[in-house]
């Protein structure tokens, strides 16, 4: 019977927890879908197209840089949200397959943008590679300390009810007119946080029950 009492008590607090996976992907990119905020940088410095004949396969989100002076962008994709009064976040993971088809020296630095609350952070690592052909990168395990604020001022917040988040591809140039880089399957892996579920009610006189039946079956 105490074997009994120990693994309801063993379940119940198992049960008391829960963590889980979100994943939010983007394949299409549709022009409709995609907006152009500008991070820093000149007017126009980007410009962002879907393309039907390049991609992963295609259609994808083509990015052409137009200025030689650094610029950075963000391209924000409908829909890709995540609302953290459905749980916090510990951490969240990303990857894209991108195409340098039009590129010279480093070509375009890119990463993760996400807005929450009006201000836009980014992946502070970011990718970079010149090398044409589709290839997949990304950024793993990164917590709200890997963002930094680019437009606006603020630190990204993963908690339960801190708003909503919204995410996006940023893209980045110190020069380079003319360079252009195709994405497609962008994925991100929300990593949720442990989340309390209440025991119910009568699960303590449920214990308190079989406890009073052991105690009576050994003195019998």
């Amino acid at each position: 019977m105490r074997t009994l009492l120990l693994s309801l008590a063993l379940a119940a607090f198992a049960g008391a927890s829960q963590a889980g996976t979100v994943t939010l992907s983007e394949e299409t990119f549709a022009p409709g879908d995609v907006a152009l905020v500008r991070l820093s940088g000149p007017v126009g410095g980007q410009s962002s197209s879907q393309s039907a004949g390049n991609g992963n396969p295609a259609p994808s989100l083509v990015v052409t840089t137009q200025t030689n002076i650094e610029t950075r962008n963000a391209f924000m994709v409908d829909g890709l949200t995540y609302d953290l009064s459905m749980g916090g976040v510990q951490s969240l993971s990303y990857s894209v397959d991108f195409d340098p088809f039009q590129a010279f020296g480093q070509g375009q630095a890119f990463g993760l943008v996400v807005e929450q609350n009006g201000v836009y952070y980014v992946s502070t690592a970011g990718v970079t590679n010149a090398v044409p052909g589709f290839q997949t990168g990304g950024e793993q395990m990164l917590t709200s300390a890997d963002f930094a604020p680019r437009l606006g001022n603020g630190m990204l917040d993963f908690s339960q009810g801190a708003g909503t988040l919204s995410f996006g591809i940023y893209s980045a140039n110190s020069g380079g007119n003319g360079i252009s880089v195709a994405y497609d399957n962008l994925e991100i892996n929300l990593a949720k946080d442990m989340a309390v579920i209440p025991l119910p009610a009568s699960l303590p006189l449920l214990l308190l029950g079989l406890g009073g039946l052991a105690l009576r079956a050994r003195r019998g």
